[in-house]
């Protein structure tokens, strides 16, 4: 009797033991499971806060560089050297008799501002597309504004350029349009509208350079 009662208790120990044992695997399986999902959700929150801070640095460098370009190419100064530049640079075949000859170095030399401004819009275009996949398009709308104000710099460049060229005379209140656009002064409208785009693009951007 006394043996009967020793291999009851005996497997009932064995039995409670191997209770014990699978419940431990069982809470180790979840519990692996769940710091897996939690490692995984705090790599992604990372993973996320990386990429849109490496996104938000390039694109507000991007949008300095085009200040600095937009001021570059606006400036109203135009030396001697630059013009000269201009000439040996796309090897102008050109005498001043030539009809349209001041025309023609005038275009050149605003081609040659134009190519660091070209590059960066370029840039701009690229980091536009990557910033409305993750920023959507509250950011969106201001870099649409900055695309188009740098168009609209490029098409009057040429408009007023190639004028300059055919020595056909424009409108005196286009001209006068067009050289607000053209050159750049501290307080003129277009500069005003570029700085306000760039503030707004500031407000969103910044914080997660934090």
């Amino acid at each position: 009797m006394d043996k009967v009662i020793i291999w009851w208790v005996s497997r009932d120990w064995l039995l409670t033991m191997q209770f014990v044992k699978d419940l431990s695997t069982i809470f180790a399986t979840i519990t692996a499971g769940i710091v897996a999902i939690l490692g995984l959700r705090t790599w992604k929150i990372q993973l996320k806060g990386r990429t849109e801070y490496d996104l938000a640095k390039k694109l507000l460098v991007e949008i300095y560089k085009i200040k600095e370009s937009l001021l570059f190419v606006r400036s109203f100064y135009m030396s001697g050297g630059e013009r000269a530049n201009a000439y040996e640079k796309l090897k102008l075949d050109l005498e001043k008799e030539d009809p349209g000859y001041d025309g023609k170095i005038l275009r050149s030399v605003y081609f040659i501002r134009m190519k660091g401004l070209n590059e960066n819009h370029n840039n701009l275009h690229i980091l536009r597309l990557e910033s409305r996949a993750i920023w959507g398009l509250e950011i969106d709308e201001h870099l649409f504004k900055l695309d188009e104000k740098i168009k609209t710099l490029k098409i009057t460049l040429d408009i007023y350029t190639r004028a300059q060229i055919e020595n056909s005379p424009l409108n005196p209140d286009n001209i006068e349009k067009y050289e607000r656009i053209i050159f750049g002064h501290s307080d003129d409208d277009f500069s005003k509208d570029i700085e306000s785009i760039i503030q707004g693009l500031e407000a969103i951007v910044k914080p997660y350079l934090k």
